[in-house]
């Protein structure tokens, strides 16, 4: 069944995922690129991901454009597909000194975003398909006029950027996708139009996730243990940390900054932890969201712990002796370090 839309997808999709993309705007990356203050080597890392992802973007519009009866959307859907493409070759000549290469690794939300869209491109509609793609582009689109109205230095190291994607060529490349998705959204039945709007805030979601990684990279890990303390439940984290790090002092003599729950909130902590190994203590506080929330600077603990605990179901009523846990602790990482390869 299908009724006529009193709104254009555009207003409808913008509108319902306001509140993601308000924070996307405000996200440190966007924010320090705008202010000139972004640190360049997170800019670089951003580079050679965007330089991966525009190849999955390019195809998953080129599935699209096959896929269409209409010749002309698919001749349009081909020159966006080509435009993006380009990207790579401004990229490569603006920015040669971020050592862009497809030899790079994607990283993990650059790949789970990809893997959506392309996904979605080659086993659902075209309506469906263009939806999940959508967000690379009117979000480009938002977050740079945002960048061009609020930027506080003419002289930016990043204009080069911003040029490009405020430039008349992806603003006409950009309102060709967007009249594409009014008029696909126009033609859809109800449950497909559901489905578009749920894809295009997936695919927001997931840039929101991408700029993430690309600006926490600096305190994200591969969930590598340091250092390993076990202790019999009454011993109080605070003090058996301190007892870790004296323990393990050689091993993080290079640490300089330590991230830590609320759990560890204290003067005396802090002031142990820099005495033995010259360290500041960050605390990373719990959103006051009443719902699940990623906090970037918790999450790598976070995810190390859920990583372990996958593999410590199968042991952890064994445990009798402090180090037989400590064994098998060691056990567990070095299986998750082993798929890792």
């Amino acid at each position: 069944m299908r009724n006529d839309p009193k709104e254009k997808f555009y207003d409808i999709a913008i509108r319902e995922s306001s509140d993601l993309i308000e924070e996307i705007k405000k996200h440190p990356f966007n924010v320090e690129l705008m202010n000139n203050t972004l640190d360049y080597e997170k800019f670089k890392f951003y580079l050679q991901q965007d330089f991966l992802y525009v190849v999955d973007c390019t195809r998953a519009l080129l599935i699209i454009a096959a896929k269409f009866n209409d010749v002309e959307i698919m001749n349009k859907l081909i020159c966006v597909a080509v435009g993006t493409f380009a990207t790579r070759d401004y990229y490569s000549k603006h920015f040669a000194d971020c050592g862009l290469s497809d030899s790079h690794k994607k990283s993990r939300s650059c790949s789970a975003f990809t893997n959506f869209f392309v996904r979605i491109a080659y086993h659902n509609s075209v309506a469906e398909g263009l939806a999940a793609s959508y967000p690379c582009f009117c979000l480009y689109q938002i977050v740079v006029f945002h960048i061009m109205k609020s930027k506080t230095t003419a002289d930016n190291k990043y204009q080069k950027w911003i040029d490009f994607f405020s430039s008349d060529e992806a603003n006409t490349m950009i309102d060709d996708v967007t009249s594409i998705m009014n008029n696909l959204y126009e033609k859809s039945n109800n449950d497909e139009r559901k489905n578009m709007l749920g894809f295009f805030r997936d695919g927001l979601q997931l840039e929101m996730e991408f700029w993430n990684e690309v600006y926490y990279k600096a305190v994200d890990t591969q969930g590598l243990p340091h250092a390993i303390h076990i202790t019999t439940a009454e011993a109080t984290d605070r003090s058996s940390a301190v007892k870790m790090v004296k323990n393990a002092k050689a091993n993080l003599s290079e640490v300089k900054n330590i991230l830590v729950d609320a759990g560890y909130t204290g003067e005396n902590f802090a002031t142990q932890i820099k005495k033995t190994i010259g360290a500041t203590v960050e605390v990373i506080k719990r959103s006051e969201l009443h719902t699940f929330v990623v906090l970037p600077k918790r999450w790598v603990v976070e995810r190390s712990f859920a990583w372990l605990e996958k593999c410590r179901r199968l042991w952890k009523n064994c445990e009798r002796k402090l180090n037989t846990s400590l064994q098998m602790i060691v056990l567990s990482f070095i299986s998750l370090l082993l798929r890792r390869f």
